[in-house]
C-alpha cells in the first residue's frame, strides 16, 4: 500500500502556500508518500461571525485523525482562529498517527521551525558591502518570538561581523504585520526617530508597509532608504519598486518538515532538504535587477502564470450554471450522472472522487435528525471519475481507508480533501487529485462547483422525503390513537403553524415537555400517562397547542412574553395538571405520577432550527426521566467496569463510538459521564494504562522498545516514546537504566 502523509492546512491561496506545498510535494514524491491536503477553503477569524456554512467547510479537519495516515504535517500558525486550532489538536492527541506542527510549539507534538538565520545574514550583508551602509535598522517580529528572534540574529551577525555598531534603538519589534513599520516611517520623516541609510524588515508585508509609509511621507526610496524584506511572497512582487527579499523559504521549509516526520515515523534519519534560499533582487535596495545574477522568474512568476492559465479555462465555463445541471434530480444515480457530466469545468485534476457518508440521506422518520459534525466510519464511493472512462464506483469502503484509489498501485499523487455540505448538513468530501501542487486552486470556483454539488444533493434529499411523507399518509395518521391527542407526526405537522401564527410583539412560542418516570409498582389498569394526558388537556391554556410524543412523553406550546421566566410558566402548567389529575382521579386509590419537565424557546428564524430545537429539548427531557427513574441504568457501574477493563488490557484498540453504542448512549454523553466520574478522560485512561504497562515491561522484561510499544498497543515506535516522555518526563531507555 502506498504511504501516505496529511497535511492540514486552512486554505490555499498566496505564492507561499503554494511554495510550501511544492517543497512538501517533492520531498514526499522521492519518499514514496501521497500527501492528502485537508483544506477548509476559507481560513475563518475568530472576530468574524461564525455560521453553519463556515462549519460545514471546517468540518474536514476531523477526518485525519479518523483515516490511515503514516503521519501528518499541522500547519497550525496559518489557522487565524484559536478555536479551530485546538479543536484540532485535541482530536490529534486521541490518535496514535505521528504529528510535526510547524512553526507553533503546540504541546504534545513536535515542531518545526524554517531555517531563516542566514538569510537575513546575507541580505544585510548585501546592504553593508554592495551599498556601503553603515546605519541599518531592524524592523522584526514580535520580542521572543522565535522566529522574530532568529531573524534579528542574522542581522546582529552581519552587523557584528562588519564591525559595526549593534545597538538596541535600531531594533524595532513589531507583529509582522504593517502597523508598525508604517508608525517607523511616519517618525522616521517627521524626525522624530534619525532617518537610518537602511532598513531590514523580516517580512515582506512590513517592508511593503515601511516603503509606502515613507514614499508617502516624502522619503525616497532606495534614494534616501534602502529597504529589504523577507518571504518572497507577493507583497514584494507587487509593490513599486519591488522589494529585495528571499525567496525559496517555505519551500525548503516543506521538505524538510516530511523529512523530519519520515524520520519520526522511520527511525531512519533522512537529513536536510538541499533546497536553497536565494535573494531575489528588487528595486528597493538600489539594485538594478536586470544586472544582478539571479533566475528570470521568480515563485511569485511562476504562481501568476498558473493562476492565468486557470482563468483562462475557468473563464471557457462562466455561463455553465452549475446550480442548474446538478439540481433536480429524484434519485442518486440520477445525480451522479449530472455532477459526473460538469466535472470537466475544474481544471488540472488527474481524478475527482465524491465519497458520501452511508447516513448522507437522513431517517426520514426523524427529519430533524442529520449529520452536522464529522463522518460516518462507512462511506460511498459515489463517483469516481477519471479522464476517459470512469473507475467503477457506488460501493462502500471503511473509512479509514480514505480513499479506494489510494489503495491500489499508483505515482505519489497529491489529493485536496474538501467537504461536501449543504444547509448544515454533512454529506461527505470531495477528494480531487493533482501532479503538482500549481495546479491546485481551491477559490470561489472551486468552491462554487462543491456548493453546487451539495446543493443538488440536498435537493434530492428533500425530494426523496417529500415521497416518503407521502407514502406514509395513508398508513399514519397525525393522532394519538389513545388519547385522540397530536402525536409527533400531528405536532411535526403544526410546527409551521405554532411558529409563524400571529403573536403579540413581545412574545414568542415557549415549548414545554412534560414527561413520567417509569413506575413499575402502579395497577395494571391504571396508566399514568394517561392521566397525565387527559389532565393537561383540561388545563392547556388559550392558544396552547398539545401533542403526545411518545408514550410518556407530552409537548404543550404556548405564546410567552419574552420576560416571563420560562421555568416558571412551566411550573405553573405542572401544578394545575397535578391539581387537575388529584381531581380525575377521585377517590381512587391511585398515585399522582412525578413529572419532569424540559422547556425551550422556539427560534422562528428557520422551521429546520426549530425542529432541532425539539429534538434538543427532548434529550434534555429523556436524560431528566432517565435520571429521576429508580430503574435507570447504573452508568457509573458500567465505566467503572470498562474502566477495569482497561487498566486489565490498556493494549486493545479502544473504539469511543463503539463503547458508546455498547453501553446505548451518545460518544459525547459518555465522554461527560467518564470526565464526571474519574476526572480524567477515557482516552487519557488508556494511554495511563498503556504508560502503566510499558513500566512494568520495562523493569521485569528484557523485551526491546519496540517490541513493549507494541504489547502496549502502539503500532509506531516513535510515538509511543513521545507519550512515554511527556507522562514519566524521561525517555523508555532512560526510565529502563534509573530503575533496573
Amino acid at each position: 500500500m502506498q504511504k501516505r502523509l496529511g497535511v492540514i492546512i486552512p486554505s490555499v491561496v498566496d505564492p507561499l502556500d503554494y511554495e510550501f506545498l511544492n517543497g512538501i510535494s517533492d520531498a514526499a514524491k522521492r519518499l514514496g508518500y501521497d500527501v492528502l491536503i485537508y483544506t477548509g477553503i476559507y481560513n475563518s477569524h475568530c472576530d468574524l461571525q461564525q455560521d453553519s456554512y463556515i462549519r460545514g467547510l471546517e468540518n474536514i479537519y476531523s477526518l485525519p485523525a479518523v483515516q490511515r495516515l503514516d503521519g501528518i504535517l499541522f500547519a497550525a500558525e496559518r489557522f487565524r482562529n484559536p478555536a479551530v486550532r485546538e479543536a484540532i489538536r485535541r482530536q490529534l492527541m486521541q490518535t496514535n498517527i505521528p504529528c510535526l506542527v510547524t512553526y507553533d510549539d503546540l504541546l504534545p507534538f513536535d515542531s518545526i521551525q524554517p531555517r531563516q538565520q542566514e538569510s537575513i545574514y546575507r541580505l544585510t550583508k548585501h546592504l553593508i558591502g554592495e551599498h556601503g551602509c553603515r546605519t541599518i535598522y531592524c524592523i522584526s517580529g514580535p520580542e521572543g518570538n522565535q522566529a522574530s528572534e532568529e531573524r534579528i540574529a542574522g542581522y546582529r551577525q552581519a552587523m557584528l561581523e562588519a564591525g559595526l555598531p549593534f545597538r538596541n534603538d535600531w531594533i524595532f519589534y513589531g507583529d509582522f504585520w504593517k502597523t508598525v513599520p508604517a508608525e517607523i516611517g511616519r517618525k522616521i520623516a517627521a524626525g522624530s526617530i534619525p532617518m537610518p541609510e537602511a532598513v531590514v524588515c523580516a517580512s515582506d508585508t512590513m517592508a511593503a508597509a515601511l516603503c509606502e509609509s515613507l514614499m508617502q511621507n516624502g522619503i525616497s526610496v532606495p534614494g534616501q532608504v534602502k529597504v529589504t524584506g523577507y518571504d518572497g511572497g507577493w507583497d514584494a512582487w507587487l509593490n513599486v519598486p519591488r522589494i529585495t527579499t528571499v525567496e525559496g523559504r517555505e519551500r525548503q521549509f516543506g521538505e524538510d518538515a516530511v523529512l523530519t516526520l519520515h524520520e519520526m515515523i522511520t527511525g531512519e534519519p533522512a537529513g536536510f532538504s538541499a533546497v536553497k534560499q536565494a535573494i531575489r533582487y528588487g528595486g528597493s535596495c538600489g539594485c538594478d535587477p536586470a544586472k544582478m545574477p539571479q533566475a528570470p522568474d521568480s515563485p511569485v512568476d511562476a504562481y501568476f502564470r498558473a493562476r492565468v492559465r486557470n482563468q483562462m479555462h475557468k473563464r471557457t465555463f462562466l455561463a455553465s450554471d452549475l446550480f442548474a445541471h446538478t439540481g433536480g434530480a429524484s434519485t442518486l444515480n440520477e445525480w451522479i450522472t449530472k455532477t459526473d457530466s460538469v466535472g470537466h469545468v475544474l481544471p488540472n485534476w488527474v481524478w475527482l472522487d465524491i465519497c458520501l457518508c452511508r447516513d448522507w440521506c437522513m431517517d426520514f422518520a426523524y427529519p430533524e435528525r442529520f449529520r452536522q459534525v464529522g463522518f460516518h466510519d462507512r462511506m460511498l464511493l459515489a463517483l469516481s471519475k477519471r479522464r476517459g472512462q470512469n473507475a467503477p464506483d457506488q460501493y462502500e469502503f471503511d473509512t479509514r481507508d480514505i480513499l479506494p484509489a489510494l489503495c491500489k498501485p499508483h505515482e505519489p499523487l497529491l489529493i485536496l480533501m474538501t467537504s461536501l455540505h449543504s444547509h448544515g448538513q454533512i454529506f461527505g468530501y470531495l477528494a480531487s487529485a493533482y501532479t503538482k501542487a500549481e495546479d491546485i486552486e481551491p477559490d470561489e470556483f472551486y468552491t462554487g462547483w462543491c456548493d453546487a454539488a451539495a446543493h443538488g444533493l440536498y435537493q434530492l434529499q428533500q425530494a426523496m422525503y417529500l415521497e416518503y411523507r407521502r407514502r406514509q399518509i395513508p398508513v399514519l395518521s397525525s393522532h394519538d390513537a389513545q388519547t385522540g391527542l397530536y402525536n409527533r407526526r400531528g405536532f411535526a405537522e403544526h410546527l409551521h403553524d405554532i411558529l409563524y401564527r400571529p403573536y403579540a410583539e413581545t412574545e414568542t412560542p415557549l415549548l414545554i415537555l412534560l414527561g413520567i418516570p417509569p413506575e413499575p409498582d402502579h395497577a395494571e389498569d391504571y396508566d399514568p400517562a394517561l392521566l397525565l394526558g387527559n389532565a393537561l388537556r383540561d388545563v392547556l391554556p388559550e392558544n396552547g397547542f398539545l401533542a403526545r410524543m411518545r408514550q410518556n412523553v407530552f409537548a404543550v406550546t404556548v405564546p410567552a412574553d419574552r420576560e416571563q421566566d420560562d421555568s416558571g410558566i412551566a411550573g405553573g402548567l405542572i401544578v394545575s395538571a397535578e391539581h387537575r389529575m388529584q381531581h380525575l382521579r377521585g377517590k381512587a386509590d391511585i398515585p399522582v405520577p412525578r413529572v419532569v419537565s424540559a422547556v425551550q424557546r422556539l427560534t422562528q428564524e428557520t422551521l429546520a432550527k426549530a425542529a432541532a430545537s425539539v429534538e434538543e429539548c427532548e434529550q434534555i427531557l429523556l436524560e431528566r426521566i432517565s435520571a429521576a427513574s429508580a430503574y435507570a441504568p447504573d452508568y457509573k457501574e458500567m465505566l467503572q467496569k470498562l474502566r477495569r477493563e482497561i487498566t486489565a488490557e490498556p493494549q486493545r484498540e479502544w473504539d469511543i463510538e463503539q463503547i458508546a453504542r455498547e453501553i446505548g448512549i451518545s460518544r459525547s454523553h459518555l465522554q461527560r459521564l467518564y470526565k464526571q466520574f474519574f476526572s480524567v478522560s477515557c482516552m487519557d485512561d488508556v494511554i495511563t494504562a498503556r504508560i502503566s504497562k510499558a513500566k512494568s515491561l520495562l523493569l521485569h522484561t528484557d523485551l526491546r522498545i519496540h517490541e513493549i510499544a507494541l504489547q502496549c498497543g502502539y503500532q509506531n515506535e516513535s510515538h509511543f516514546m513521545r507519550q512515554f516522555k511527556v507522562k514519566c518526563g524521561v525517555t523508555a531507555m532512560q526510565y529502563r537504566k534509573q530503575n533496573t
